[in-house]
């Protein structure tokens, strides 16, 4: 349930930010998938009127299909670099804050090209309250997305190591994500250095987010 209300909201939500893409105002989804949420959810007997909750339930998941795939196309065209920073509340932004919530599965190896970038301070509303995971959205999407550990091992690189630690560590807890370095440490096509500088921060850090780097507020 609260997975369904929180994406019924980004709907609304992404849905004015992804015309920016190039959409057509008037094909907002969010008028329909309010209508469809209210009626999915309302309070009434199990028995009663299942056929529109089944009518609005195959309206918002087609709903859903549109947005991830909006979301897809937004994250599969950015082009990062080593100073690509997210603006806050961008189409880039809330493409992210979809795959995070809905746990799109398809968005993960291109989460992994993406995971370093920071949000842009020059974005953000003073006085803003974010955890340091907040203020990177990418791997936060990543440790929702979080799939085979393995994969993940091998995926790491001198730029997304710190990143793809803390998104294992986030999804699977610091001391399972000490087992599985360990555990993979001896297998093909990872990079022991960097399976080491791994173990060696998981140990060293209190607190998950201090495996995060600093953020610049510049």
């Amino acid at each position: 349930m609260k997975y369904a209300i929180l994406g019924t909201a980004l709907v609304f939500a992404c849905a004015g930010s992804f015309v920016a893409l190039g959409q057509d105002p008037g094909d907002s989804p969010a008028g329909d998938a309010r209508n469809a949420a209210a009626l999915l959810f309302a309070a009434q007997p199990a028995d009663s009127g299942w056929e529109s909750r089944e009518s609005a339930f195959r309206e918002l998941n087609s709903e859903f299909g549109e947005l991830r795939e909006s979301a897809l196309r937004v994250l599969r065209s950015t082009r990062p670099d080593a100073k690509t920073k997210v603006a806050f509340r961008s189409p880039l932004y809330y493409a992210l804050q979809v795959v995070r919530v809905w746990r799109v599965q398809e968005a993960r190896d291109t989460l992994l090209r993406l995971v370093h970038m920071p949000l842009d301070p020059a974005t953000m509303a003073p006085g803003g309250e974010f955890s340091v995971s907040n203020l990177y959205p990418a791997a936060e999407a990543l440790a929702a997305t979080a799939g085979r550990p393995d994969r993940m091992i091998r995926s790491m690189t001198r730029e997304n190591s710190r990143f793809v630690v803390w998104a294992m560590s986030d999804a699977f807890g610091k001391d399972a994500t000490i087992a599985l370095l360990r555990h993979f440490r001896s297998a093909e096509r990872v990079s022991v250095d960097l399976i080491d500088d791994a173990l060696e921060r998981l140990d060293s850090v209190n607190s998950n987010e201090d495996l995060l780097p600093p953020w610049a507020t510049k």
